[in-house]
């Protein structure tokens, strides 16, 4: 599979859980809104989960629309920040959580009044 710019298939699989998800489309300002048609138009028979949806969005790269793949690079660029910010943070208290399913960010969540400054405003954007 194709990884744009570096971004982990980690990386790419939570921000896609986000475009997947019907109820992340109920705010009218939702961050991730400019890629809900090329989702509906290119993955709507594709069932979330394993990577499928990013490889099913690799697969359409070239035809998204330009909105999609702007809001995309800007996510990938946050993905990579907030990795860097939290990496010390994922290696010290999620080391045990394995990988995939969302565990590490789930992991950190629950150590948030642990994190260290730099995490923790990385969580919120």
């Amino acid at each position: 599979m194709k990884r744009p710019n570096g971004l982990t298939l980690f990386s790419l699989a939570v921000l896609l859980s986000f475009i997947a998800a019907p109820s992340a489309w109920s705010a009218p300002d939702d961050v991730l809104q400019p890629c809900h048609d090329d989702v509906q138009k290119f993955c709507a028979k594709v069932k979330p989960g394993r990577g499928r949806m990013s490889r099913c969005l690799n697969e359409h790269e070239a035809d998204l629309s330009e909105a999609c793949k702007s809001r995309l690079q800007e996510m990938r660029g946050h993905m990579t920040e907030a990795r860097a910010a939290c990496s010390d943070d994922a290696k010290k208290f999620c080391k045990d959580a394995g990988r995939g399913h969302g565990r590490i960010i789930a992991c950190l969540k629950s150590h948030e009044a642990e994190l260290s400054d730099a995490c923790k405003e990385e969580m919120k954007r």
